[in-house]
């Protein structure tokens, strides 16, 4: 979003941005987040960043080393949607608390050092990567592992589970089962919120390809985006998976990536098209994996 620190401290100024959200992946891909307001917001925020217990995030250090910190990344930065005071957040790199050197087992980290190994082994200058991101919507979750008794129940206004429903109402607009691969509305009533959900990936500034309800059912969608670099793409997935959930959750409903929410339902994968680059020479066709 920024240039460097000066444009970005330009804008908070110059836009009124009451707080900053720092943003950082743990090794098993789950956003965490610490706030800083209005106050603490200057120059040293970026070259020192804010300390926190990485003993507590699951796959990072070992309690007797757990001193990391969180550093800024003025270049992957959005207005947050979701919130009431009007906060900027920004995607973090973890570094280690003494040097501020990148930790090893971010994962942010991680993609930057795939992209400098690229280079330097000389097999292609760059890569570009275009995720599709499938997911479920559902309009209640409901689970219990007890001592005594364990279940799970999942509904949705789709599925053809409701199809006897009586109450409220019904109209009988129910998907079959692995039978919602761009189907229409009104049996799509998902539609209204992706396109909500795609007007704030946008604003985000992540161009959009198309959206459209998947095979699944009880609600599965799709989006999916253009290709980019492999550390921006991984971090314009994080805001992705980040929008959608919080989108659903303003309709009162709720979103997952989960790659097996229902049985004898479409499960959902993370599918990417990948190419490699030697300069302007492509060297591979367009692939998905």
């Amino acid at each position: 979003m920024f240039a460097d620190v000066k444009e970005a401290l330009g804008y908070i100024e110059d836009e009124k941005i009451s707080a900053v959200d720092l943003k950082f992946s743990d090794l098993f891909g789950a956003w965490h987040h610490l706030t800083v307001p209005r106050g603490s917001i200057n120059e040293r925020l970026f070259e020192l960043g804010v300390g926190f217990d990485g003993s507590s995030i699951p796959g990072f250090s070992r309690l007797e080393a757990g001193d990391l910190v969180v550093l800024p990344d003025p270049t992957a930065a959005f207005l947050d949607p979701f919130w009431d005071q009007k906060t900027l957040s920004f995607i973090c790199n973890v570094g280690e608390a003494d040097t501020r050197k990148r930790y090893y087992r971010d994962p942010r980290c991680i993609a930057q050092r795939a992209e400098e190994y690229l280079i330097k082994t000389g097999i292609a200058t760059r890569s570009l990567w275009s995720p599709e991101f499938e997911f479920y919507i559902f309009d209640s979750v409901s689970h219990v592992n007890d001592t005594n008794r364990a279940y799970y129940e999942i509904d949705s206004e789709e599925a053809s589970w409701n199809a006897p429903v009586m109450e409220p109402s019904n109209l009988g607009h129910h998907i079959p089962p692995s039978g919602g691969y761009h189907v229409i509305p009104p049996m799509d009533t998902m539609y209204n919120i992706r396109a909500e959900m795609v007007r704030l990936i946008e604003e985000a500034g992540i161009p959009v390809r198309y959206h459209h309800h998947e095979t699944g059912g009880p609600g599965q969608s799709e989006i999916e985006i253009g290709r980019g670099p492999l550390t921006k793409m991984a971090d314009n997935s994080m805001i992705i998976k980040y929008v959608i959930k919080m989108t659903a959750n303003r309709f009162h409903k709720t979103a997952t990536f989960m790659p097996k929410p229902l049985h004898g339902e479409s499960g959902r994968g993370l599918h990417f098209h990948q190419q490699l680059f030697k300069e302007e020479h492509r060297l591979s066709s367009d692939q998905a994996g």
